[in-house]
């Protein structure tokens, strides 16, 4: 599961819905493609691919953001924003 959310975000842009630590869930409009992230927000390191954390640029809010691959609910791809 963890490599289709990996590969829908790089390929575009997606809403996530997730679970946060507190019990609620988020929604939101997220990618790991480059193409949506200003280069001042480019991560500096790559994930690692054991780490239990989906890490993604949140396009409403401007900022990364990240939620652990078992509190994942879905992911729809978006095609225009």
């Amino acid at each position: 599961m963890a490599n289709n959310i990996d590969y829908s975000l790089f390929k575009g842009y997606a809403l996530a819905i997730f679970y946060k630590s507190n019990g609620t869930y988020r929604r939101i409009v997220c990618t790991t493609n480059k193409n949506y992230i200003p280069p001042e927000k480019w991560p500096k390191n790559p994930p690692l691919p054991w780490d239990e954390n989906v890490r993604v640029f949140d396009l409403d809010a401007n900022e990364w953001r990240s939620f652990k691959k078992k509190n994942f609910i879905g992911l729809v791809a978006l095609q225009k924003r």
